[in-house]
């Protein structure tokens, strides 16, 4: 009995370690599709301090608010690889995936969570 409980014990420990690593290494990006707001909350306060940074880097898609490029970024997608001028067909690629009042308030400068960028994936390396 006691060997069963000391392995239970043991393999507890390696797991809560291995999510804790997880967690707080996050070595997969997963926090941001976890955790969207959360992220924008620790950028929005790491930026405060770089503005010039931010407007150094603004100008990668004239088409995209400087939001909308670190969202991109955040899940690995480079904003001037997105075309500045969205096709007719490739609207409704995006309109299938995320919906005719996601889409319009994109175009209006809404910041699309990593989970919608993720879905429109597609339409977006076509």
């Amino acid at each position: 009995m006691k060997i069963i409980c000391t392995i239970s014990i043991i393999f507890t420990v390696l797991v809560l370690g291995a999510v804790g690593y997880l967690y707080f290494a996050d070595p997969f990006g997963i926090n941001v599709l976890l955790f969207p707001n959360k992220n924008a909350e620790v950028n929005s306060a790491q930026n405060t301090n770089t503005n010039v940074n931010i407007q150094v880097d603004e100008g990668k898609n004239p088409a995209l608010s400087p939001a909308q490029e670190k969202a991109l970024e955040d899940v690995g997608i480079d904003p001037a690889a997105v075309p500045s001028v969205i096709p007719p067909g490739t609207e409704q690629c995006f309109v299938d995936k995320l919906g005719k009042e996601k889409v319009d308030a994109i175009k209006s400068g809404a910041v699309p969570t990593a989970f919608e960028i993720l879905k429109a994936r597609p339409c977006i390396e076509k």
